[in-house]
């Protein structure tokens, strides 16, 4: 079985709109979603609103 990942990160509020492209990039290609981990990214250092790793598994 072949199985694919996209990663990346996003702030929270492109979250969706990021992740429904990725989803539909999976749909249009007839691949099957295995799994999505969100990770939140602290950074002490930003004023900055704090991140989100992405890892789309898909076969």
């Amino acid at each position: 079985m072949h199985y694919e990942s996209k990663v990346f990160t996003t702030y929270a509020q492109e979250l969706e709109h990021r992740l429904n492209k990725v989803l539909a990039d999976i749909s249009d290609n007839n691949h099957e979603l295995v799994d999505v981990k969100l990770t939140p990214i602290k950074n002490d250092d930003s004023i900055d609103t704090d991140m989100i790793l992405v890892v789309v598994i898909s076969r």
